[in-house]
C-alpha cells in the first residue's frame, strides 16, 4: 500500500469510528476544509475519504450541497432492520447447534473482553469486540453470501446503532445478552437464540425513532427523511 493509501485508509477509519461512536452525528456536515486541517491532508485526500464514506452507505452527498453523516428516514430504518431481522434469523436457523467446542471458546474470550472494555468505558474497544462477537456468531452459518450481506447491513446500521453505544444501561443489556446467546448455542436452542438476536436489536432502532421524531416530527408524519425536512441550525 503506498504512502497516499495508507493515509486515506486511516483517515477513513477514524471518521468511520468517529460516526459509529456517536461522534459525529447524523446529519453532521464533512466539509473537506475541516478534514484538511484535522488530518492535515490535501484536498484530493479529504475528498477521496468522504467518498470512501459514501461508498460504504454512512454519508451522503447530495448535488451541489455538502457531505452530511447518514441519516434514515423512519421508513429506510425499518426497512433497514427488516431486512436485517430476516439475514439474521436465516443465519440461526442453519448454523450447526449445539456450537462447538471451538466457536464457544472463542465466543467466551470475546465476550470477556467486551465485558471488560464495557466496565472500563473504553467504547472503541467495545464497539471492535461487539463486532467481533457477531462476527463469530453468524459466521458459524458458514454461508459465505449470508455472512457477507449481514455485515454490509451491520454497517449500513452504524449512523443507528451509535444512538446506543454511549450509555452504559444499554452496553450493560449488551453483555448480558451476549451471555445469554453464548448459553443457547451451548444448549443447542435455536428457538431461543433467534429470539435474543432479534431482541438485541430492537433497542437501539426504537430509540433512534424516538429521538428523530422528537427532532423532525414532520419526517414522520409525511414519510420524509431528514435529508428533506428542515433541521433547527
Amino acid at each position: 500500500m503506498q504512502p497516499n493509501e495508507q493515509q486515506l485508509a486511516a483517515v477513513v477509519d477514524i471518521l468511520e469510528e468517529d460516526i459509529v461512536l456517536g461522534r459525529l452525528r447524523p446529519h453532521q456536515e464533512l466539509v473537506e476544509d475541516v478534514l484538511m486541517q484535522r488530518f492535515d491532508i490535501k484536498r484530493h485526500l479529504a475528498r477521496a475519504a468522504i467518498l470512501d464514506l459514501t461508498a460504504k452507505g454512512l454519508v451522503v452527498k447530495p448535488r451541489n450541497k455538502s457531505a452530511r453523516v447518514k441519516d434514515y428516514s423512519p421508513e429506510e430504518v425499518h426497512w433497514i432492520y427488516d431486512v436485517r431481522i430476516t439475514l439474521c434469523r436465516r443465519a440461526v436457523e442453519t448454523m450447526p447447534l449445539p456450537g462447538t467446542p471451538e466457536l464457544l471458546r472463542e465466543l467466551r474470550d470475546v465476550h470477556a473482553a467486551h465485558g471488560a472494555a464495557v466496565a472500563e468505558r473504553r467504547l472503541r474497544d467495545v464497539r471492535l469486540h461487539n463486532d467481533s462477537f457477531h462476527d463469530l456468531v453468524f459466521g458459524a452459518c458458514g454461508n459465505p453470501y449470508l455472512i457477507a450481506d449481514i455485515e454490509r447491513y451491520n454497517r449500513l446500521s452504524d449512523p443507528i446503532r451509535s444512538t446506543g453505544i454511549s450509555r452504559p444501561e444499554w452496553l450493560a443489556r449488551a453483555v448480558a445478552e451476549h451471555a445469554a446467546m453464548v448459553d443457547a448455542i451451548e444448549r443447542g436452542d435455536r428457538a431461543e437464540l433467534s429470539r435474543l438476536v432479534v431482541e438485541h436489536m430492537l433497542p437501539v432502532r426504537d430509540a433512534w425513532l424516538a429521538a428523530r421524531q422528537l427532532l423532525v416530527p414532520e419526517a414522520f408524519q409525511f414519510g420524509r427523511g431528514v435529508e428533506e425536512a428542515e433541521l433547527p441550525g
